[in-house]
């Protein structure tokens, strides 16, 4: 027969060991939990990037720093930091121009932040979801930045009374620096910390997934 003090041994035992195993297990299924939203937050965020290039790489006449089209434009000489309007050349001489203007939007009942782009016409689409940083910088030759006061003061290209001027130092654009941040979806893997997380949430720290962020520079091949 087992006596009592065997009993409560191998009970000890037991419990010991089972602990062991959960305390091995619970990161494992915290891992296990968070990679499929690591993937997407990385996924969000190499569409965004891929996006911006190509269309920046693209630009033909002056880029703007607001919103440019047929739809709620921005006046002549504004500047928002974090809006930019391209204009593509045609490869054929015949074929019409396209516009393209990208910005973040924060709308709706959960108020999800979005990567959208308007098409100069009608057009509001979203490029990714849970975007939530988007700025960008302005360089001539030489590494010069150009300010947000220089691109708004005038002199205006082609002159002062078309309504598609626009500064003349826009001219002088030669690299555009892109900042663009992006978030996990779900407020249980964003934690509570405002410098790891623009939208602070409820995530253990085993959960979290801060805000990935990345810099990037594109030279414009049809503005040099």
């Amino acid at each position: 027969m087992i006596s009592l003090v065997e009993a409560l041994i191998a009970t000890t035992i037991l419990v010991t060991v089972t602990g062991a195993v959960l305390g091995v297990l619970n990161p494992s299924m915290s891992t296990f939990d968070t990679q499929p939203e690591w993937s997407d937050v990385q996924q969000r965020l190499r569409v965004s990037v891929s996006v911006l290039q190509g269309d920046l790489a693209m630009a033909g006449v002056p880029v703007r720093p607001y919103r440019s089209g047929d739809e709620d434009p921005d006046p002549p000489g504004t500047f928002r930091r974090g809006v930019i309007s391209v204009v593509h050349t045609p490869l054929l001489p015949a074929a019409p121009a396209s516009r393209r203007t990208y910005y973040l939007k924060i709308d709706g009942a959960d108020g999800m932040p979005q990567l959208m782009r308007y098409d100069g016409m009608r057009t509001d689409m979203p490029v990714a979801d849970n975007v939530v940083k988007l700025a960008f910088q302005y360089f001539a030759d030489g590494a010069i930045e150009l300010m947000p006061e220089a691109l708004t003061d005038g002199p205006w290209h082609p002159d002062d009374a078309t309504t598609e001027r626009v500064d003349a130092d826009l001219l002088r654009i030669r690299r555009i620096r892109v900042t663009i941040g992006v978030q996990a979806a779900a407020a249980w893997f964003r934690g509570p910390d405002s410098r790891l997380f623009t939208n602070p949430g409820t995530a253990s720290a085993s959960r979290q997934i801060p805000d990935q962020e990345l810099t990037f520079d594109v030279a414009p091949r049809n503005l040099h």
